[in-house]
């Protein structure tokens, strides 16, 4: 049995079709719309779908969140310059400007590629 799923205009009440549908990501405040292809495309070109990896999704402020959601299992991360040439400098700058700013990354840690988010 096959789920299907259908539209409906919040003003007309008429069905309407899937290339009527958007979807849009908040990125700096601002709508960003993508395609469905477009979606797929940035999900195939994602290096966590087929291997463990970190994501890194962000930025925010030390302050903005709770210490007591620091605590729990930590991970350190580090560059491997023999693996991914160019990742030794790039962190030392990243790790740099995060002192400087004072914010913590936030990131998708995928330590086996069978885990789920």
């Amino acid at each position: 049995k096959t789920k299907e799923n259908s539209w409906k205009s919040g003003l007309s009440g008429k069905s309407t079709g899937d290339d009527r549908i958007c979807s849009f990501f908040e990125f700096g405040g601002e709508r960003v719309y993508m395609s469905k292809q477009e979606q797929q495309i940035v999900k195939s070109k994602s290096n966590a779908m087929d291997k463990p990896s970190l994501i890194l999704l962000g930025f925010k402020s030390m302050n903005a969140i709770p210490m007591t959601h620091r605590i729990s299992r930590s991970y350190i991360g580090y560059p491997n310059d023999s693996a991914v040439h160019g990742s030794k400098i790039a962190f030392a700058h990243l790790h740099a400007a995060m002192l400087r700013k004072n914010v913590l990354a936030i990131g998708e840690l995928w330590v086996r590629s069978t885990a789920t988010s």
